[in-house]
């Protein structure tokens, strides 16, 4: 079960990259500096989502002792806790699950939502301009 949420959240991670990778390509494509404001809204709760889910500061391994480790990572050392020796799970285990669980449902609410009030309007200014509409899904281009 934490693998499938490791792969969740590194999906989310996927799909928001893609989308701002998007975004980009177009507001550069049609060189608009109203087109441009009206990405930032969304690029801006992209970002934030991003830097709940994984730490985008780390530049080096060092930096994990500068900067706080995330969902992805902390996912990641629950599953390896659980992993480490014979035993079931602990109780602190099944509620730290629960509890990255909980926030990773909260994080994907708040992507979904951003997409689905920011992003409509801004691939209508993306037509006008003349250029193709952004996708929302990872795989979108």
């Amino acid at each position: 079960k934490i693998s499938d949420r490791v792969g969740q959240t590194h999906r989310s991670i996927r799909r928001i990259r893609n989308i701002r990778c998007q975004i980009e390509d177009r507001t550069a494509a049609a060189n608009s500096p109203a087109l441009t404001k009206a990405a930032a809204l969304l690029i801006r709760q992209l970002g934030e989502v991003e830097g709940e889910l994984y730490q985008i500061k780390l530049k080096s391994e060092l930096d994990a002792t500068v900067y706080p480790i995330k969902l992805n990572n902390q996912f990641t050392n629950l599953q390896m806790s659980v992993e480490t020796g014979d035993g079931r799970p602990t109780a602190q285990a099944y509620a730290a699950f629960r509890s990255l669980s909980e926030r990773l449902h909260q994080l994907e609410h708040r992507l979904e939502q951003a997409v689905a009030e920011a992003l409509p309007p801004l691939n209508q200014a993306i037509q006008r301009a003349g250029l193709a509409r952004i996708g929302a899904s990872v795989g979108s281009r």
